[in-house]
């Protein structure tokens, strides 16, 4: 529902800034790519309990009637919040089950995240038994110079291509953590292991609604994705500590 007080081009204004708070959420999402995502069935999933992630807040109407304000970036912003709340649910939630395997390490050089990857590999070979493997990772960014320089140059078969990551030949979806979303640990998983189910559908999983509200002059912003996020195998998940990080 649109607000009804609006002149067409206010209204087109609107239509612009829902669009681009669309395209720069699912432009920073990685549900898609960390996750075996599916759409919603009502058979299937009916009994999994859901989640709203979103921004909720009072929006001023003149944003749309003004020409001068320019408020696409606002809207930008929100999508890609919402993204980033999503990675973090991701996070924290493998981080804090008690079933994925956990082992504390000095360091992580470019021998061991070939050990912990090709680990991974093994556990989900005995759970999945397939070898198209597409393998997740998440790493502090302490890492990042160490990752890019050092790792390609202590072990053959870790290459950098066109900003991705190679080892053994093996494309790493890699994600590196921020200030927004903190942690130490190496996470390594197989995508399969990590279940997300959108509502309605992975295409349409964001809704974004701009109504009228109680508040004088002001619009009601409501942006949110619904989701279940299930860990299939947390026992094939590793999550590595190092205890001494790089110091560049």
């Amino acid at each position: 529902m649109c607000p009804l007080n609006l002149n067409e081009q206010a209204l087109a204004k609107l239509t612009r800034c829902k669009n681009e708070l669309l395209k720069e959420y699912f432009n920073a999402s990685i549900v898609e790519k960390v996750t075996n995502a599916k759409d919603y069935d009502e058979t299937a999933h009916r009994p999994l309990d859901f989640l709203r992630l979103g921004r909720w807040y009072y929006i001023p109407e003149e944003w749309f009637t003004d020409p001068s304000i320019f408020p696409d970036l606002v809207f930008g912003e929100t999508g890609r919040s919402i993204a980033l709340g999503e990675e973090k649910h991701i996070v924290e939630k493998i981080l804090a089950n008690d079933s994925t395997r956990k082992i504390t390490v000095e360091t992580v050089d470019s021998a061991e995240i070939k050990r912990q990857i090709r680990d991974v590999i093994s556990h989900a070979a005995q759970t999945h038994g397939h070898a198209n493997y597409q393998i997740v990772m998440f790493a502090p960014i302490a890492y990042f110079v160490a990752a890019h320089i050092d790792w390609p140059q202590q072990e053959r078969g870790i290459v950098w291509r066109n900003g991705d990551l190679f080892v053994d030949g093996l494309r790493i979806e890699l994600n590196w953590s921020n200030k927004y979303i903190d942690y130490k640990e190496f996470i390594i998983l197989e995508k399969s292991m990590c279940c997300w189910v959108a509502k309605p559908t992975l295409g349409e999983r964001m809704n974004v609604g701009i109504t009228d509200s109680r508040q004088m002059g002001q619009l009601e912003l409501k942006a949110q994705s619904v989701f279940s996020f299930l860990l299939k195998a947390p026992e094939n998940i590793l999550v590595a500590r190092p205890t001494n990080l790089p110091e560049r």
